[in-house]
């Protein structure tokens, strides 16, 4: 068996430090009574601390398989993820790398290990499957979630016991945020509680897409050093905060832009992206599957949202550019928007890349998925792994970076060969020559 490579090594390392019962040796043979696990329980290896208890079993049950030659380290990750809470980051977190993990093996397939049929593990294939594991995502306005609320506010309360009135002050308006709130005399404990809840009600908005106190708090809290006294677990607490919390400021910045196609009857058919001068990005076929001749595009459709904005019909009578082979539209707007543009770019993408889609499932509420694979890669095509549904075609794909690089067709149909398991999108670069001339 080859060695972990060094980036899934740090993955690994890292998302057990975030999520793994490494607390204690004891916390974490607890997780060992699971069966899957169990004959490695008495032999875990003995480590002081959080960061040198996960290195020390990543190596050891690495090197371990059970009597069906699946690795340790896997079943491990497995195991976590049945116990993980679900909607959490953490659940994702886990299974993401157990995914990896599982890749690098052999192609292992998740979706057959679950724990209930575990004489059903499969060894390691030739020309592995897709790897799909359909997750709720937390919406990307969830920036802490139930659990971490106890462990930040202790860490926080740490902090302001630690330091001046006047300090505190100057923190805070560092962070931009108003310290008038926290008057001094104010217990530590209640004034930490009153940050995180402030947290926790915060509303990023369009004219400050950028911010959140939580990221500009706990960011800054960080660059400091040691100038707070951070412990580890609050240093691992802040960065993992951190780390999400910008993610999700750049998915909600990129979800405004995004819309819900609509019929006449306010029935969803599909997904658009408003692309900046008074243009919108979408799927062909969304169009001529449904034989509509009047659609309109429906933007701030999200779960939880007031729902005010009213639906803005598209031109479909003189399209910008409509193409059957490659599946996408550019339409015009009928009427200007305030919305922010998504900016398409010409990217080269790859069979080893990874995208994220934004979507309206089911004509539903507008919804941002986790980071999937891309298995092939042509000039005009992609086969991705991201769950979808009717109503997710047009909706744009981002990579890693959040370039809006590809929109999702769904399923291509006859053609070409598919990778089992996928479904398809169009680059933007096969469609740049079209798009560029209308964006300038």
């Amino acid at each position: 068996m080859r060695g972990l490579d060094a980036p899934l090594h740090k993955r690994l390392r890292d998302v057990l430090s975030d999520c793994g019962p490494f607390d204690s040796s004891s916390t974490l043979r607890v997780v060992f009574d699971d069966p899957r696990i169990y004959p490695w329980r008495n032999n875990l290896p003995e480590a002081n601390g959080r960061a040198s208890r996960v290195n020390a079993l990543i190596s050891y049950l690495y090197g371990q398989q059970n009597e069906k030659k699946v690795n340790a380290l896997l079943l491990f990750l497995l195991v976590l993820v049945d116990h993980a809470e679900k909607g959490t980051d953490c659940l994702n977190e886990l299974a993401e790398a157990a995914r990896a993990l599982a890749e690098m093996l052999g192609g292992v397939n998740l979706s057959q290990l679950p724990p209930e049929h575990q004489e059903d593990i499969p060894g390691p294939e030739p020309e592995p499957p897709p790897i799909r594991v359909d997750l709720p995502i937390p919406p990307p306005e969830i920036f802490i979630q139930q659990t971490e609320v106890p462990p930040l506010t202790t860490a926080l309360t740490t902090i302001i016991i630690k330091i001046p009135y006047q300090t505190l002050q100057a923190v805070l308006s560092n962070a931009e945020i108003d310290p008038s709130q926290l008057p001094p005399g104010l217990p530590a404990r209640q004034m930490a509680e009153t940050l995180v809840a402030q947290f926790r009600s915060y509303r990023s908005s369009k004219a400050r897409p950028d911010y959140h106190p939580l990221v500009a708090l706990l960011g800054y809290l960080l660059q400091a050093g040691d100038a707070y006294g951070l412990d580890d677990q609050a240093t691992m607490l802040f960065e993992r905060l951190v780390r999400r919390g910008r993610e999700n400021l750049k998915a909600l910045h990129a979800r405004r832009s995004v819309g819900r196609i609509e019929t006449a009857q306010g029935a969803g058919i599909g997904t658009g992206t408003y692309v900046g001068n008074g243009l919108l990005l979408t799927c062909n076929h969304i169009f001529t599957k449904n034989a509509v001749q009047r659609a309109w595009v429906h933007f701030g459709q999200v779960k939880g949202g007031l729902g005010i904005d009213e639906p803005i019909e598209l031109d479909l009578a003189t399209p910008i550019a409509r193409n059957s082979q490659l599946d996408f539209a550019l339409l015009r707007l009928k009427e200007p928007i305030s919305y922010p543009a998504a900016r398409p770019e010409d990217i080269i993408l790859s069979s080893n890349g990874k995208v994220r889609l934004i979507h309206h499932p089911e004509g539903g509420f507008v919804e941002v998925s986790a980071l999937g694979d891309i298995r092939q890669a042509g000039t005009e095509y992609i086969d991705h792994t991201i769950p979808a549904k009717e109503g997710s075609s047009g909706g744009p794909l981002f990579d890693e970076q959040w370039r809006f690089v590809a929109i999702h067709r769904g399923n291509v149909g006859m053609g070409r060969s598919v990778t089992p398991g996928t479904l398809g999108g169009t680059p933007i670069r096969a469609i740049w020559s079209v798009l560029a001339p209308n964006l300038t």
